[in-house]
């Protein structure tokens, strides 16, 4: 299934002002710092947010809610 999508979602980390694109393109996920093709969507947070979420100290929709990150697209 996933070989048939085609997306670009953009990572922003506010903290450090960096930018990165994940890109899932003929099945394949990649990660670039910069992109020429538009974005579907963009996260935006601070990394000790993703720090947070990836270690199981809240959760992605909790930190939404908390308006700890912002979703756009």
């Amino acid at each position: 299934m996933s070989q048939h999508l085609n997306m670009r979602i953009d990572w922003v980390f506010t903290d450090l002002g960096k930018r990165f694109a994940l890109n899932l393109q003929h099945g394949a996920l990649t990660v670039s710092g910069t992109s020429t093709r538009p974005p579907q969507a963009e996260v935006a947070m601070t990394r000790e947010t993703l720090n947070l979420i990836l270690c199981g100290e809240t959760g992605f929709m909790d930190a939404l809610q908390g308006r700890e990150h912002r979703i756009a697209g």
